[in-house]
């Protein structure tokens, strides 16, 4: 088969969708290394794949754009949906691959997926099936010579140095161990902890590891900004930026985190990671897609059941951190008096 010279991606979602993708981009540049890597996304999107060097070229689909300059031998849409054929149709590639769906079954130039057990394989391999129907020979033949620990996300200059005036500004020393802890995930989640219960986990950790540093990554307008916290080893991150985030990720020792774009960021630069996840999404969505990093099985998760409350469950996720700070990083708790501790959590503070 003659190499394509443009393939495209449409992938426009939300950070950890769109941090899961890169595996099949990367996949791609090395399996096709001549061929331009093209990605349609959103603003959101387009900030984080521009710290993606194996993509080419970026288009912003909240931009108003057209697509007849581009000329495109193969799309492949990642989501099914009557949008996205729609789009489609409109970039006018000469291939399109994706899940089979009512709207493409009679179109021509559709190569449609019949397989729909998406939700039992992890959403990067998902992603990189379609990678696949490009040329099944070629595929099976080199994908397991790729070393995924290659395709990770690069920050800028400007963010790092971001970062290090964080740490100036937090008196915290560059020979730190930084624990990351992120408590916030897409909306109300019913299987994420409480505010107060989340707090209280990070504030038994602080206790219990007094020589370690916890960062807070946050946004500015969470409420956890304008908290003040007991602790001194407590720092909060106040960010807004994307590649910020990829930067002070890229400091960490371990990612505490709730099941969203964070921990998937951690997965692709190689950082240990402990997870709050629904029992129901682990298979698709846990943070072990970049397979062959030096960490990439340095990947917990503690799984809330349907109807569960979660914050029964925090003297178990942090029996789970704890285990996985020694585990991993050969840290040992210092003050044994906060094991005991651990299951007096009030958590009707």
């Amino acid at each position: 088969m003659q190499h394509p010279t443009c393939i495209a991606f449409h992938r426009a979602n939300k950070l950890g969708d769109d941090v899961v993708a890169l595996k099949a981009f990367y996949a791609t540049k090395i399996l096709y290394p001549h061929t331009k890597i093209l990605v349609f996304t959103n603003t959101f999107g387009a900030t984080l794949y521009s710290c993606a060097p194996f993509v080419d070229e970026i288009i912003n689909l909240d931009d108003d754009i057209s697509f007849a300059q581009h000329t495109i031998d193969i799309l492949i849409i990642t989501h099914r949906t009557s949008h996205n054929i729609a789009l489609a149709k409109r970039i006018n590639a000469k291939k399109i691959i994706m899940q089979a769906h009512i709207s493409n079954l009679l179109l021509p130039n559709f190569v449609k997926d019949f397989n729909f057990s998406i939700k039992s394989r992890l959403e990067g391999d998902n992603i990189l099936r379609y990678v696949r129907k490009i040329d099944k020979k070629h595929f099976d033949t080199h994908i397991s010579m790729i070393d995924f620990s290659q395709a990770k996300l690069q920050s800028t200059a400007t963010s790092q140095e971001f970062v290090k005036n964080f740490l100036q500004t937090h008196a915290i020393d560059s020979t730190a161990t930084l624990i990351g802890i992120n408590i916030f995930g897409s909306g109300k989640s019913p299987y994420n902890f409480s505010l107060q219960t989340w707090l209280e986990v990070i504030q038994t950790l602080a206790n219990t590891y007094p020589n370690l540093t916890f960062v807070l990554t946050s946004q500015s307008k969470s409420p956890i900004c304008t908290m003040q916290f007991a602790q001194p080893n407590i720092a909060v991150f106040i960010n807004d930026d994307i590649i910020n985030l990829i930067a002070l990720t890229s400091h960490l020792a371990m990612l505490v985190s709730c099941d969203t774009g964070n921990i998937h960021i951690a997965d692709n630069l190689g950082i240990p990671r402990v997870g709050l996840y629904a029992k129901h999404v682990l298979k698709r969505w846990s943070a072990i897609t970049f397979t062959n990093n030096d960490n990439a099985h340095k990947f917990a998760s503690l799984c809330v059941q349907k109807n569960q409350n979660p914050d029964t469950l925090a003297p178990q996720f942090i029996t789970l951190v704890r285990e996985k700070l020694e585990q991993w990083l050969g840290i040992q708790c210092l003050l044994t008096s906060q094991i005991n501790s651990l299951n007096n959590i009030d958590l009707n503070q």
